[in-house]
């Protein structure tokens, strides 16, 4: 498992929403750009949101239907923004 302090209240669109820096680290150290990321409990959508800003594919799924739709408009909005110039892959 992966410990980490969670996303602040603020900053959030789920209660179970994980923070990006340890996710970007596991990416980075077990894939290279262009590769497919798979996330079968994607909750919120950390790891895509990670994976689209890393230069990777990526496939989630979720059975809870809300937290998909979240996760959804995270990563709509994560590659609207690198394609927009409004952020830089990293």
């Amino acid at each position: 498992y992966i410990l980490s302090k969670p996303v602040p209240e603020s900053e959030r669109v789920h209660p179970w929403q994980q923070p990006e820096l340890p996710f970007e680290s596991i990416v980075e150290c077990f894939t290279k750009k262009g590769d497919l990321v798979i996330d079968p409990m994607m909750g919120t959508g950390t790891t895509g949101v990670v994976a689209i800003k890393r230069g990777r594919l990526f496939l989630g799924f979720d059975i809870n239907r809300n937290a998909f739709k979240l996760s959804q408009e995270r990563l709509f909005r994560t590659a609207a923004a690198l394609a927009n110039g409004e952020m830089q892959e990293l």
